[in-house]
């Protein structure tokens, strides 16, 4: 399903859409994002806010038209994709980081909120992947060489997206785990 997750009839359509398709919801996962690589400095509000629609205030918003349908399954689990990027400060990661970080307190807010629902909520944090965001920024290292230098010295770069698929399972079959930001970094953010 397709859906311009920043325009709220298209999410009260996809609400329709998944809940004709499925009988219950008992969970969700929520990877959308964006990735702008400007500093502060040539960041625009444009940028900024169009950053946050899309990797913040569309994860609530589909949270929000969605809750009821897993509280009406006795609970659940949503787990959100983060970033490493919203534990640490990365070069001309402004919007990015912030909106990540957002979303980490996001997780932990609606775990505060949604614990008598048994609803568990928790962030996925991954430190570099190489996905085509992380490629369609490293066509112009020129541009990027901060950002890029931060990748120097690790022997493994990239977290491999099946140690993540593993995570989600891992997370979606416990009720131990609740309202964390969990890194996966291959130790990025360590250094």
């Amino acid at each position: 399903m397709k859906a311009d997750i920043t325009d709220s009839e298209c999410i009260e359509q996809l609400k329709k859409e998944v809940t004709n398709k499925y009988k219950s919801i008992n969970g969700m996962i929520l990877a959308a994002g964006i990735l702008e690589v400007k500093n502060f400095k040539n960041t625009t509000l444009e940028d900024w806010n169009r950053t946050l629609e899309i990797n913040l205030t569309a994860n609530y918003m589909i949270c929000k038209a969605l809750v009821d349908n897993i509280i009406a399954c006795g609970g659940g689990h949503i787990i959100f994709i983060g970033s490493v990027m919203s534990k640490v400060a990365g070069y001309d990661l402004l919007t990015y980081s912030v909106s990540k970080a957002g979303v980490a307190h996001l997780a932990a807010n609606l775990a505060l909120d949604l614990l008598n629902e048994e609803i568990y909520v928790n962030c996925i944090c991954p430190g570099f992947m190489n996905t085509e965001m992380y490629q369609k920024v490293n066509q112009a290292p020129e541009k990027n060489i901060n950002w890029i230098h931060t990748l120097a010295g690790l022997k493994n770069k990239f977290v491999r997206i099946e140690d993540i698929v593993n995570l989600i399972y891992f997370l979606i079959n416990q009720q131990s785990i609740n309202g964390q930001a969990i890194i996966v970094d291959n130790g990025y953010s360590i250094r």
